[in-house]
């Protein structure tokens, strides 16, 4: 199934001719239904037979080129398969190549010796042929077996070209090639990290203000000046996210310029942000949040803080960590102008 969602994404290819061991039939049924392949045929008793069944059934249409791929290799890339057209121009048949890098003995009852390594290179596929030089080939040839199409094209005097193949194209033959495949399809897992830092002022002293940080609202005699709630650990929060996922800052996506964003709640840019971690297979590990300032005292609202973000981002609490700390009197946060936050992020990023 790998095989066929690359060959089908290829511009290049027109058709796709399923060949099978009758007794496979019933199993590949909801996989040619599902990749909508029409042409399903028998398989011959050795793979020269079946490639000649293949061929013999495709000379109805009108075919100028015949890649020929191995299921047993379910690592094809669109990178290969663009090699092997590159490869067939001006000539009549091309496979992809890789150099030997293990010293190579032969040894029988005559011999034991070392052979060249440069002299001698591992064939993969998709091996690409002219198709009309090919089926020409197979049947000309009546009674003798070749490894591959390659190695017949060759006897009835036909050059090969050679294309370089890929490590990962591999053929699955014994139990390690089974790990190594599944390493391959898991979900391949990367970690990043995001910073994100925020300072807002406070306005000048009045009755009844409120701040309101990680979206509870907390009793103060300085109100935020901010275009919106002025929620400034959420502001911090949301560049730390945009950061670790590589997608800009809170002013690119939510800019204070924007008439519709004044007054808004800032969970509503939290929400945004989380959305835009899960389209990127992003998942929260931790968070670590420092808010600075000399007032409010902070402490008793530190776990309520911490509780109402993991609620919104729909995460565990214990994957959050809410500190709260002074300048010692320094600065604009120690003369109580403003208050700022820092928070760092990290995600688990999942890799297609």
């Amino acid at each position: 199934e790998y095989s066929l969602l690359a060959l089908k994404a290829n511009v290049q290819i027109d058709k796709i001719i399923l060949v099978t061991n009758h007794q496979h039939l019933d199993f590949f049924q909801p996989i040619v239904k599902k990749h909508n392949i029409t042409d399903v045929i028998e398989a011959g008793k050795t793979r020269q037979l079946s490639v000649k069944n293949a061929l013999t059934y495709a000379s109805k249409f009108k075919v100028k080129n015949v890649l020929i791929h191995d299921s047993a290799r379910p690592f094809l890339n669109q990178d290969l398969i663009n090699k092997a057209f590159l490869a067939i121009e001006n000539h009549v048949a091309a496979i992809p190549v890789l150099p030997i890098c293990d010293s190579i003995r032969k040894i029988n009852k005559l011999s034991n010796k070392t052979l060249d390594r440069n002299e001698l290179f591992k064939v993969q596929t998709p091996q690409i042929f002219n198709f009309c030089k090919l089926l020409e080939c197979h049947n000309n040839i009546i009674g003798q077996k070749y490894n591959d199409d390659s190695a017949l094209m060759e006897a009835c005097g036909h050059t090969v070209n050679i294309f370089e193949g890929i490590e990962d194209n591999f053929k699955l033959t014994n139990y390690h090639d089974l790990d190594r495949a599944n390493k391959l399809i898991s979900p391949k897992i990367s970690y990043r990290v995001g910073n994100g830092f925020d300072v807002h002022k406070f306005s000048n002293p009045k009755e009844d203000a409120t701040i309101t940080l990680g979206g509870i609202k907390i009793k103060h005699n300085k109100d935020i000046i901010a275009h919106s709630d002025g929620d400034v650990l959420i502001h911090a929060l949301v560049d730390a996210m945009l950061g670790s996922i590589a997608c800009g800052d809170i002013g690119d996506h939510f800019p204070p310029t924007e008439e519709k964003y004044k007054n808004m709640s800032s969970e509503f840019f939290l929400n945004k942000a989380n959305e835009m971690l899960n389209k990127n297979n992003a998942e929260i590990c931790n968070i670590d949040i420092t808010i600075m300032c000399e007032a409010p005292k902070l402490f008793k609202y530190k776990n309520n803080i911490k509780n109402n973000l993991a609620c919104i981002l729909k995460i565990s609490s214990d994957k959050i960590n809410v500190k709260a700390t002074t300048t010692e009197k320094l600065g604009f946060l120690g003369r109580e102008e403003g208050i700022a936050v820092t928070t760092s992020i990290m995600v688990k990023k999942y890799e297609p």
